[in-house]
This record gives structure tokens, C-alpha cells and sequence, in this order.
């Protein structure tokens, strides 16, 4: 009975049956009246919350946000602009809560007669915010805008590998790519490939998606309103939201517990089991691809030296850094950007642990008896940055490594600090898949590649994992990657750091929250509701 009990319990979950159709062949499965009656009303009751409710006004504390951020997504690199833009714009796929995609504005996808063409068609019945058809040269624009020739778009690299595209018919696009690529759908999941009206003069306010901007003051204040002309039914639930940053910890968590925003992300993780038990308040825990990074540019003495590299890995104790700044909310890394819960993850690289003889051992293959060193880093940019920092220097002090915190201001960082110091603080959310990863922030040339890495045998890998439709051959090359990145790469990953977001009981969601981003993937503003 209890097998078909929980299948009977689903179809009420699901809508397939009321009620009182429950109840009924609840006992007729040998349930006693009186439990089939509670267990209905249990489960009416999580239908009913499972049950989005239209109205009220959302008001989100952000923990980032510059003066310098910017709504054009060539060069979107911040969540200000990030969660604006997934509010009120959409991309031809999205990634769900398990990691996968799924349609947006393309309603489905296939290859050609080869992974080296795709066709997607696009749905029809999709407006701008200004009241224009979405159609395939909107599409084509896109891409062009990101990989035109002349484009400087920090994601010209993925937009590249499309060699020419066509408009098959008003909803209906083919890529021809320059080379096979068995996961070029994953790519067009990317944050910045938001739909940019094919027009001469862009209006990066002017989106598809659920809310349109009312107000957006870079780094101070973003306002939005329910799109009256929506296309997903399912998203766009409360009549207006705010985006206001709250950079200083302690303000963010305060403005929560007062009642002055409903939901702010990155609550302070030395006390997040006190502020999820504060009455009125909830904090999810999401595990993810979210990992933090100290890149340095491999083009640049000392940090072109590999054994320097490696002796800065092992002077770092993860363990520690885990227990002191994440507060066991996340676990270590090893040196190279894939998750634990990825596909293709290294499950046989041994684990990078601190070792101050190993690190000592390194500086002096690089002919060096000590070594010092500056990292950039800013409160700002990640909860605990600067406590990590300092943790760091200490652990490296014991191999003979003067680490110096170079603390800088937050205001500025992505576009005065980051891809410019030559050693700093950064982080990334990570990707849907390792070739994603990899492309964006490790391939010769990327513009993201933040630690100007360039390594012939990774590159080479990287092109025939693209290509293989053989899972068994394309782990093989995405684990050789992660060893020479862990190896050989220039940049310390000490930590994959879970989401954390805390919100008011007031709001309420369908339980299946993205671990891409933050925020449910960014579309906490989208997917959510007040219950």
C-alpha cells in the first residue's frame, strides 16, 4: 500500500486529482478514514503554499553593487546589473534547478546533420518591452553583438564559435559553428547572451522579460514593474520589485531582521545558524558550482614561474579557511573550478592539502629561499574576502612566503582591480558544464581568462572534449583538464562556498531553487512570491 499511497499522494501534489478523489482511494487503498482525511488536508495545505500568489512589492538588499556597474552585457561582470538584467530580460535556454537547461525563448533545439549545426526555434508570441515582435534577426543580433568583429564583449569567445548564422524562417535560426560542439545549447545559457534588439541604437533596458525598469541608478537603486504583456505565466508574481545594495554586512542582516527588505544574499556565514532561527526569518542553503579564486596573471614575474604557483597553492590551509570563513558552509578546492556535483568531475585527483615543506620545496626549485607577494582583495566582493587574506598570509608565512594584503576598496573593484592587478581576489559562480567553464575563464585568449593562462595541451583538450559525443572519452580529457589546471594553472581555488540567502517567511517558493547563481540562479525576483 505505501508505494501506491505515495503515488496517490504525487497526483494530488501534482493537480491530477482533489481532495476529496484522494480520500476516497486513499481508503479504498486501506487507509483508515480519519488518516486519509489528514493526510489530504496536510497535502491541501502544501498545495495551497506551492501555489504562487500574485501582488505585493519585493524589496531585495543586495551585497554588491558600483557606481561603475553597467546594464550593457558585453561587459556585465556584477550581480547589481546581473539580477536586473535576469529580471527583466531572457535568454534562448535557461539553466534549472538541477543543472540542466531548458526552453525560454527558444522553445526547443536540435543538431543538424552535425554538432557543427544547431537550429533553434524560437517561441512565437514573445513581445519587447516596447511592444515589438521577437523574431530570428533579434537573435542574430545578439550573437553579432557579442561576436562581431569589431565587438569587445568579454564574451566574444563564446560568441566566436559561431561561424555565420541564418534566419530559416521569422522563428526559426540555424548557427553553423566553426568547429562540432556538443554543448553549444549550454552556452546560450550564458548571462550575458540576453536578448539585445537587432536595432542600430541599443536600448539595454528594453528586454522580453517578466519586469520592465522603471528606475536604474548603477550601484544605488534598481525599480521594476510587472510586465503587463508578460509571456511566461509562470513567472512575474509580485506587481514590483526593488534592488537596493547593502554592501556592509551587518546593514544587510540588520535590514532584514527590521523589516526594511524581504531578502538579502550572503548573510554573514559566522552567524547564519542564529539568523535562520530568528522568528519571522528563513535562510536557504543551496550547494552549487560558487567558488572563490586568488587569480594571478601567469604572464607576470614571479607568478610565471610555476613552482612560485605551486608553493602558493600549498601554502594555503582550505581546511581552516573553510571552518573560519565559510563556517562549514561549503567545502575545499583543489585548485581547479569544477564542483563536486558536476558531470564530469575528477573524483581521482588527489586532494591539494597545506603543506609548508612542499611550498618550500617549490620556492626553491624556483631558486628562491623566501618570496613576497601582494594579493588585492575587498570586503566587498565576497563575504569573508579580507578575513581569507589574512588567514592565507599567516598559513604562508610558515614556508617562507610574505603574502601582503593589499586591501582596496569595493566601489570599483571589477573594473579598476580585477583582470588588472596582478594578483587579486575574485570569484566565480561557476558554469552548467566544464566546457563552459573552462571556455569563459581558462581558454587562450578569453577574455575572462583572469590569470592570462595559456597552455597548449589544455587548449588542445579543450577543442576535442567540445566535440565528443562519447561520455567515456570526453571524461577522460575534462579530468586530464582539471589536473593541469590544478597543476599547472594560475589561480589558488581554496574554497566552493554554498549559496546562502536569507529571506523573510513571507515569501515563499516551488522548492526547486537553482544552485547556478545566487538567488535562485538570479530569478529570485522572477520565480518567487509572497505566500
Amino acid at each position: 500500500m505505501t508505494k501506491d499511497l505515495e503515488l496517490l499522494k504525487n497526483k494530488m501534489r501534482t493537480g491530477e486529482i482533489t481532495r476529496r478523489e484522494f480520500t476516497g482511494r486513499a481508503v479504498a487503498l486501506g487507509a483508515t478514514t480519519a488518516l486519509a482525511t489528514t493526510m489530504g488536508g496536510i497535502l491541501a495545505n502544501e498545495v495551497e503554499a506551492a501555489t504562487p500568489k500574485k501582488g505585493g512589492h519585493l524589496r531585495v538588499g543586495l551585497a554588491q553593487g558600483n557606481t561603475t556597474d553597467t546594464l550593457d552585457p558585453a561587459f556585465m561582470s556584477a550581480e547589481f546589473p546581473g539580477l536586473s538584467a535576469a529580471t527583466t530580460m531572457n535568454r534562448l535556454v535557461e539553466v534549472d534547478h538541477t543543472g540542466d537547461i531548458k526552453p525560454e525563448l527558444a522553445e526547443s533545439w536540435e543538431p543538424g546533420d552535425s554538432p557543427s549545426t544547431w537550429i533553434f526555434n524560437l517561441r512565437k508570441g514573445v513581445t519587447w518591452h516596447d511592444g515589438k515582435s521577437l523574431d530570428a534577426n533579434d537573435v542574430i543580433g545578439t550573437l553579432n553583438y557579442h561576436g562581431g568583429e569589431n565587438s569587445k564583449s568579454q564574451i566574444k569567445t563564446i560568441a566566436k564559435v559561431v561561424k555565420d548564422m541564418k534566419a530559416d524562417t521569422k522563428h526559426r535560426v540555424v548557427f553553423n559553428l566553426h568547429e562540432p560542439s556538443a554543448v553549444f545549447p549550454f552556452l546560450m545559457a550564458a548571462f550575458q547572451i540576453r536578448s539585445v534588439k537587432d536595432d542600430t541604437i541599443y536600448d539595454f533596458k528594453n528586454g522580453t522579460g517578466a519586469y520592465v525598469i522603471k528606475e536604474w541608478e548603477p550601484g544605488i537603486r534598481a525599480l521594476f514593474e510587472r510586465n503587463p504583456n508578460k509571456w511566461q505565466e509562470d513567472r512575474g508574481h509580485f506587481d514590483s520589485a526593488e534592488i537596493t545594495p547593502l554592501l556592509d554586512g551587518a546593514s544587510r542582516q540588520n535590514a532584514l531582521i527590521t523589516g526594511e527588505v524581504d531578502v538579502i544574499n550572503r548573510p554573514d556565514r559566522k552567524t547564519w545558524k542564529r539568523l535562520k532561527a530568528t522568528k519571522g526569518l528563513n535562510v536557504t542553503q543551496q550547494q552549487g558550482t560558487l567558488h572563490r579564486t586568488w587569480p594571478m596573471h601567469t604572464d607576470t614575474p614571479p607568478f610565471d614561474n610555476n613552482d612560485v604557483r605551486l608553493a602558493l597553492k600549498y601554502g594555503v590551509d582550505r581546511e581552516e579557511l573553510v571552518a573560519k570563513v565559510l563556517n562549514g558552509t561549503g567545502s575545499v578546492g583543489n585548485d581547479h573550478p569544477i564542483s563536486q556535483n558536476q558531470k564530469y568531475y575528477n573524483s581521482e585527483l588527489p586532494q591539494r592539502v597545506y603543506d609548508p615543506d612542499k611550498a618550500k620545496f617549490h620556492l626553491k626549485k624556483a631558486g628562491l629561499e623566501n618570496l613576497t607577494v601582494k594579493l588585492s582583495t575587498s570586503e566587498g566582493i565576497w563575504e569573508g574576502a579580507v578575513d581569507a587574506a589574512v588567514l592565507y598570509s599567516a598559513s604562508a608565512a610558515k614556508a617562507g612566503i610574505k603574502l601582503e594584503v593589499n586591501k582596496v576598496p569595493s566601489d570599483g573593484y571589477w573594473a579598476d582591480v580585477w583582470l588588472k592587478h596582478p594578483w587579486s581576489a575574485a570569484w566565480w559562480g561557476g558554469r552548467a558544464t566544464e566546457d563552459w567553464m573552462f571556455t569563459v575563464a581558462y581558454a587562450a585568449g578569453a577574455n575572462w581568462n583572469d590569470s592570462r593562462w595559456n597552455h597548449p595541451r589544455f587548449n588542445e583538450l579543450l577543442k576535442g572534449a567540445r566535440a565528443e559525443l562519447d561520455e567515456n572519452k570526453a571524461r577522460e580529457m575534462y579530468w586530464e583538464m582539471q589536473q593541469l589546471v590544478s597543476d599547472e594553472g594560475g589561480v589558488v581555488i581554496p574554497l566552493f562556498a554554498d549559496h546562502l540567502t536569507a529571506v523573510s517567511e513571507k515569501l515563499a517558493n516551488d522548492g526547486k531553487i537553482a544552485g547556478n547563481f545566487e538567488l535562485d540562479g538570479s530569478r529570485i525576483i522572477v520565480r518567487w512570491w509572497f505566500a
